[in-house]
């Protein structure tokens, strides 16, 4: 009898998620920058961030289940806002012709990276069976 081990499947670390939106996503849009200024320029004007991108975000937020008066509400926004600018940058580049498509994919592949990069202190805690408590929680003022 022969038997078949699956290899476990691997999480991807923290960092993957925390370095696809703090480094990776700036530097490729300062390469791009670099490259063509002009097609990055013309897109931006084409495809402001106005309140229609805005509707959009706000849509893909309350799709993932947050809101406003939650903790991740404000990494998450600015995660999709980065969304867009690389977005922008990349079908400058490549050559995309559905911007708006191109834009609502990578906003939901930067919201499940800033959500799993503000629940890792959960995790940890939860891991480690220690309790977890945020600035925003505590009632009085930490000096």
């Amino acid at each position: 009898m022969i038997m078949t081990v699956e290899p476990k499947r691997q999480k991807r670390p923290y960092s993957y998620y925390e370095k696809t939106i703090n480094e990776y996503s700036y530097r490729s849009m300062e390469r791009v920058s670099k490259t063509c200024p002009e097609k990055v320029e013309a897109l931006l004007l084409r495809f402001p961030f106005d309140d229609s991108q805005d509707k959009q975000l706000r849509r893909a937020l309350r799709r993932c289940r947050i809101y406003p008066g939650q903790g991740c509400y404000d990494d998450c926004y600015s995660a999709g806002m980065q969304a867009y600018l690389y977005s922008i940058h990349r079908c400058a580049l490549m050559g995309y012709t559905n911007v708006i498509g191109y834009i609502a994919k990578m906003q939901r592949i930067y919201l499940i990276c800033a959500i799993v990069v503000y629940r890792d202190t959960a995790y940890l805690c939860k891991e480690h069976g220690l309790r977890e408590t945020r600035l925003e929680q505590v009632g009085y003022v930490i000096v």
